[in-house]
């Protein structure tokens, strides 16, 4: 019965080892590709990207790549931060530092950020709605 007992630890021993080296080359492996975020703290300026935005913009191609500087105001986890936003984000929850770009101050002489204003849409009054249909996921109605 010992000697039983003594190959299942043995065995076990084994296993856990082969774990940890699997462990170990998985993160050296990962951790290869990874580029560590920033730290960032309460006061700093950041371009937020409008990837994943739904900005109501009239062509994704003519809308700004990254919004801002913006200011942190809460430091959540070292992934997440609180931006101060214009009220027209309804945006309050934390945003995920990959989508973040550190603001860095313009280094010529006399070089200014212009403000970004927003782009103005034209509307329309629709008669009637003659069609619709789904193109790339999103519904496109055909109107009067």
């Amino acid at each position: 019965m010992d000697r039983f007992i003594e190959e299942l630890r043995k065995i076990q021993r084994e296993a856990k080892a082969a774990l940890c080296k699997a462990y170990d080359d998985m993160k050296h492996f990962a951790d290869q590709t990874c580029a560590h975020a920033p730290e960032y703290k309460v006061g700093d300026q950041v371009w937020l990207s409008t990837k994943n935005l739904n900005i109501n913009q009239p062509s994704r191609k003519s809308t700004e790549r990254e919004i801002g500087p913006c200011m942190i105001t809460h430091v959540v986890s070292p992934n997440a931060v609180v931006l101060k936003l214009p009220p027209s984000f309804k945006i309050d929850a934390p945003i995920n530092v990959s989508q973040l770009c550190p603001y860095k101050p313009p280094t010529i002489p006399g070089q200014q950020i212009m403000p970004q204003s927003p782009v103005e849409v034209e509307e329309y009054i629709v008669e009637d709605i003659l069609d619709s249909h789904l193109s790339h996921n999103k519904l496109e109605f055909l109107v009067k």
